[in-house]
């Protein structure tokens, strides 16, 4: 029991959840920390924590642009089967930005990429 506002109440945690199998547990477990990945990620590779606009349509600009180039950057880590640090795909991408050529092709030919 615990007391919230001079009202006690019970506290219910997931692992306190003792009719659930392991593997519910485990699995919600699993993708907890597969979201505070993400979030790590996009936090070191996008630089999303000083926000420059103070209007709303402005934050959810600057909030949606590095969440699809998260996503994008995600799916192009899937599509190439990249099995490096995501902060090197990251600086890697960024470098070649302005080139026209392939990027899975790029990532072949460094050897770092195997193409399906």
């Amino acid at each position: 029991m615990v007391e919230i506002d001079a009202q006690e109440g019970e506290m219910v945690f997931l692992t306190n959840q003792l009719e659930w199998v392991a593997s519910t547990s485990l699995a919600l477990y699993k993708a907890r920390w597969e979201i505070d990945i993400f979030f790590k990620e996009l936090k070191q590779t996008c630089k999303l924590c000083d926000l420059m606009s103070y209007r709303a349509n402005g934050i959810r600009r600057e909030v949606r642009t590095p969440l699809l180039v998260q996503l994008l950057m995600r799916y192009l880590t899937w599509c190439s089967q990249w099995g490096h640090a995501f902060n090197r795909l990251y600086a890697l991408v960024a470098g070649l930005l302005w080139i026209k050529r392939d990027v899975l092709e790029i990532l072949k030919s460094y050897g770092t990429a195997v193409g399906s």
